[in-house]
């Protein structure tokens, strides 16, 4: 992360990041969102949450559940698809679209395949290569654009649910 006047980034070299607001300089949580009605979960949600970078997937599934989301955080569509067969549905799955095996956009069909009430947000860094193309990015499902700044996660995730 780098120190910047009004966020943080969190940047890896292999892909891109997010900004984190500032309060007093340094956060890296969902306390530094100003408590607003437009982001807060009205029940505890359960969220599936699909990204192989483990960093943006921790500081993501932390933010989420400290936002009153209860969150099930994994690394690839295989432990996605797995999870989705549990026991227990979700009300969204938030998913990286690049990812290895099976990319975001197949996953999401999958999962709304098995469960046509499911929400599904996507999110990349590389949003032009599938932006316009239905065959790839269905146009009912909304795009959160990496990188992106907390309060842009939570008012996208509270949206979508």
């Amino acid at each position: 992360m780098t120190r910047a006047t009004d966020s943080l980034e969190y940047r890896r070299a292999s892909s891109r990041g997010f900004r984190v607001p500032s309060i007093e300089g340094i956060c890296s949580s969902a306390t530094c969102i100003e408590n607003s009605p437009a982001v807060t979960p009205p029940t505890t949600q359960r969220i599936l949450l699909v990204e192989d970078d483990t960093a943006i997937r921790e500081l993501t599934g932390d933010v989420l559940s400290e936002s009153g989301y209860d969150i099930t955080a994994v690394g690839d569509a295989e432990a996605a698809v797995t999870a989705l067969c549990g026991a227990e549905s979700f009300d969204l799955l938030i998913s990286d679209i690049r990812l290895p095996g099976m990319n975001g956009c197949e996953l999401a069909r999958h999962a709304m395949g098995r469960d046509p009430a499911l929400r599904v947000l996507l999110m990349t860094g590389y949003a032009g290569q599938f932006a316009g193309d239905p065959e790839i990015l269905p146009r009912h499902i909304p795009l959160l654009r990496k990188p992106f700044t907390l309060r842009e996660l939570l008012k996208s995730v509270h949206s979508t649910i």
